[in-house]
């Protein structure tokens, strides 16, 4: 059922946000690029900093083909700008596309992925999916190799950096149950794989079965039960220089820390390489409508506040209806910014 939302309050919704004063940025700078389209998640771009200080942002075209812009000295009045194309794929209504970025820390390789899932079922019921992935050599600016698979690695598992720099596959599958042995509820099972870069080929696999047992005392935490180990998890643990399997990523705890520092209507982004500075999305929510079918917020804004007093040191207002802006902190001259990028606008706030 549409709820009919009254006109004053969409009126005043958006007095209330324009009302808010909004900072000066220190620079700024348009890409390249101008006619951008939305991925499956409603988003323009996805962008990462590099350990030179550069940014490398991720932007769609209308005819399917990706463009890679690395922006260097954003900072100054004079900020160097180098486009990247490549082919990717195209969003529509038989296909869902979700992009990734994975920076290798050593900063010479980006690794890019489109993971795809077809929205029609093939003979066995299921939907397709396979993903293009892409390698960027950073020290050239070009493209390294780019292929379009199905394997199971690179399209059913969520990669990751772990804490030592390997990219690791971890695919989060149903119960592979052995003869005779019986599981607590919700038993999965997981197929963990390490990665090479720049080939993407898996070097060492590691099969197991995992349930959550009760939670511990101490940190409130659930604790993981691992069963059923394959012979090839030693070798996977130790190319990815861990001691055990909870130590793989995808298992550990998700990174709750100062969450709640900037109060009950705001999500923490990201921090700071020192840890004394948060980034927040902030916005307070309305429902309108006897059955309160239709919301929005009001007050919305990027924030930026110390640590550990919650001091806010910068609050960039956000139009109501906007959530592709986004922010990232990165350092320059001595200084901390947060560089908000919009569309393809780039601005950067240098952070006293």
């Amino acid at each position: 059922m549409f709820t009919r939302v009254p006109f004053a309050v969409l009126v005043l919704s958006l007095a209330i946000t324009s009302q808010a004063q909004k900072p000066v940025p220190t620079s700024t700078y348009t890409l390249h690029t101008q006619k951008v389209i939305k991925d499956s998640n409603g988003t323009t771009f996805h962008w990462a900093l590099a350990p030179d200080n550069s940014l490398l942002i991720l932007l769609w075209q209308e005819d399917g083909q990706l463009t890679l812009e690395r922006v260097s000295s954003w900072q100054t009045k004079a900020p160097r700008d180098e486009t990247l194309t490549f082919t990717g794929a195209l969003p529509n209504s038989d296909t869902n596309i979700f992009p990734e970025l994975i920076l290798v820390p050593d900063g010479k390789f980006l690794v890019i992925r489109l993971w795809m899932v077809h929205h029609k079922l093939d003979a066995s019921g299921a939907r397709k999916r396979e993903a293009v992935v892409a390698v960027v050599d950073l020290t050239t600016f070009s493209v390294l190799s780019r292929v379009l698979t199905t394997e199971s690695y690179l399209v059913d598992g969520g990669l990751y950096l772990n804490n030592h720099g390997i990219l690791m596959s971890m695919n989060y599958m149903q119960l592979n149950p052995q003869p005779g042995k019986t599981y607590p509820s919700g038993t999965f099972g997981v197929d963990a794989t390490a990665i090479s870069v720049p080939d993407v080929r898996p070097i060492a696999t590691c099969r197991y079965n995992m349930a959550y047992g009760p939670k511990d005392t101490q940190t409130g935490e659930s604790q993981r039960i691992v069963m059923d180990a394959s012979e090839t998890c030693p070798t996977l643990l130790e190319v990815a220089h861990v001691s055990a399997i909870d130590d793989l990523p995808g298992n550990g705890p998700i990174e709750l820390k100062y969450k709640d520092l900037a109060g009950s209507h705001c999500s923490r982004e990201n921090l700071n390489k020192a840890e004394t500075l948060a980034l927040y999305r902030c916005g307070i929510p309305h429902l309108t409508g006897g059955d309160g079918d239709f919301s929005f917020e009001t007050s919305r804004a990027l924030k930026v506040l110390s640590i550990p007093d919650g001091k806010t040191m910068l609050s960039v207002p956000l139009r109501f209806y906007d959530y592709t802006t986004s922010g990232l902190f990165a350092q320059a001259d001595g200084h901390d910014y947060l560089i908000v990028l919009n569309g393809t606008k780039l601005e950067a706030y240098r952070l006293q």
